[in-house]
């Protein structure tokens, strides 16, 4: 097999066909030998389970480097070094779609490599499946059903690690909470699946809106709060009037009432040196209340929360 320099090959692999050609029978025994499926299965992390992979590979075919995609899953993986000449693995098990997985070095892949890694691909499939499995488990219980963000418990999670990254970094930290006005109203007047239906307005409202790296939680009933890593209190209080004014102009579409339009009460807290994450949540909290009391549909930081 002759590469071009810096020839992209790509393959399909399906689980359910037959690993390689009768020629490479003997390293298909000398992979059952080392029970490449066996040593893979002893990991349930993705990134843990595609590192052992590519370091199992080296004494048999070199490579520089990995690059692994999901994208249902927004999922992306990086090993090792970017190379020229690359082999690009569409991989698939029983019907269902892992994802895809492009190996890379610096010279081209020779026939005989490429019907090797066949059958090392081939062994990685099952425990592959089993890490993408447990990653979605794992999503599963962070996640609120009914509007896909964090839950309360994923909040909880995610106020302690953040909080220990930014005293850690010295870096500010910001934490928004949100109500949604006169949220009982709605579920008075119109039914709870059409409350239900703006709770999911207002979650997309708040995830369009929040920034890359800004975490968005369901804290419980019509609260939300969100995380804003390396976001001191004025540019917090700038993402926050945006939210605002972002779900005010919004209108849910609902099934029951068809369009409606509610507003979002806003707390606003930085992290300071005296904080724990209770009393920084206090805080956030304490400014929402004080949101409400002036009237709703409004930001208050803080510091103003007196």
């Amino acid at each position: 097999m002759y590469q071009e320099p810096g020839n992209i090959l790509t393959f399909p692999v399906h689980g359910n066909r037959a690993l390689a050609p009768a020629c490479y029978v003997e390293e298909k025994i000398d992979a059952n030998r080392y029970d490449l499926t066996s040593i893979l299965q002893t990991t349930l992390l993705t990134d843990q389970l595609l590192s052992l992979f590519f370091n199992l590979m080296q004494p048999r075919i070199a490579l520089e480097g990995y690059d692994y995609a999901h994208a249902e899953l927004e999922l992306l993986l990086t090993g090792g070094q970017p190379a020229r000449h690359q082999l690009n693995y569409q991989l698939n098990l029983e019907g269902e779609s892992l994802g895809e997985l492009r190996l890379q070095r610096h010279y081209p892949f020779a026939a005989r490599e490429v019907e090797l890694l066949d059958v090392f691909i081939k062994a990685l499939l099952y425990p592959l499946r089993n890490t993408l499995l447990y990653r979605q488990a794992l999503r599963a219980a962070r996640t609120d059903a009914l509007t896909g963000v964090g839950n309360r418990a994923d909040f909880q999670a995610g106020i302690t690690r953040e909080c220990k990254a930014a005293r850690r970094h010295f870096a500010p930290l910001s934490l928004v909470a949100v109500d949604i006005d006169h949220f009982k109203r709605v579920n008075d007047t119109y039914g709870h699946p059409c409350g239900d239906e703006v709770l999911q307005a207002v979650a997309a409202c708040l995830k369009n809106t929040a920034r890359g790296n800004d975490l968005v939680y369901r804290y419980g009933g019509e609260e939300f709060m969100l995380l804003l890593s390396d976001t001191g209190l004025n540019d917090a209080a700038i993402l926050a009037e945006r939210l605002r004014q972002r779900v005010e102009n919004h209108a849910c579409l609902t099934e029951q009432a068809g369009e409606l339009r509610v507003t979002i009460s806003v707390g606003v807290a930085a992290l300071t040196a005296g904080d724990t994450e209770a009393s920084l949540l206090q805080r956030a909290d304490q400014a929402l209340y004080k949101a409400k009391q002036q009237g709703r549909n409004r930001v208050v930081l803080a510091n103003e929360a007196v």
